[in-house]
């Protein structure tokens, strides 16, 4: 990768490693080697799980908050959870989103109805079928409240600020973001 390395990835290379694992300990003939490699491949994940339940409980000193990344993902869930709470029932609404960070989180907690908004983050899976918000009379978009919005949200005559949220890891205020109600869209086939 070219930059960091994100949690999905090293949990996938955690996973396959025990299949390698199996693999080795089925060829290996050394019976010691077998065993001490064995009980070797237990004290990495035992000890990233003790770090890690330690860490929930009591942040690590040692860990800055920008480094937090355990606890930045439990502030984007409250956060999430936060926003869908404000809305209550107003959740109908599509929603459009900048990453696909963020369209997972709210596809998974907030509405199925969830979208990468295309050409404002990475590509994803959220982008191979992508949909076009000005099909839509109304739509929800949620983005960092620093972010001009796009070109593509241009057909709609309304924007609306319906409420701002801040993102905050171990009582720091790390990033706020706006969530914004588009109307008056161009209904095209």
């Amino acid at each position: 990768t070219h930059h960091f390395l994100e949690a999905n990835w090293a949990l996938a290379a955690y996973l396959s490693f025990w299949i390698l694992a199996a693999y080795f300990f089925d060829l290996c003939s050394i019976r010691a080697l077998k065993w001490f490699t064995l009980a070797l491949g237990f004290v990495v994940p035992i000890a990233v799980s003790l770090l890690l339940s330690i860490h929930l409980i009591r942040p690590l000193p040692f860990l800055k908050i920008h480094q937090d990344r355990l606890g930045k993902m439990k502030a984007q869930k409250d956060l999430v959870l936060s926003l869908r709470n404000s809305l209550g029932d107003r959740v109908q609404l599509p929603f459009f989103l900048p990453t696909y960070q963020w369209t997972a989180y709210f596809n998974y907690w907030v509405s199925p109805q969830s979208h990468q908004l295309i050409q404002t983050g990475r590509p994803s899976h959220f982008t191979l079928n992508p949909k076009d918000p000005c099909q839509f009379s109304e739509i929800y978009f949620f983005k960092s409240s620093g972010m001009e919005l796009p070109a593509s949200l241009s057909c709609f005559k309304k924007v609306e600020k319906i409420g701002d949220h801040s993102l905050v890891v171990r009582g720091v205020e790390l990033e706020k973001f706006d969530l914004l109600e588009l109307s008056g869209g161009n209904q095209t086939p």
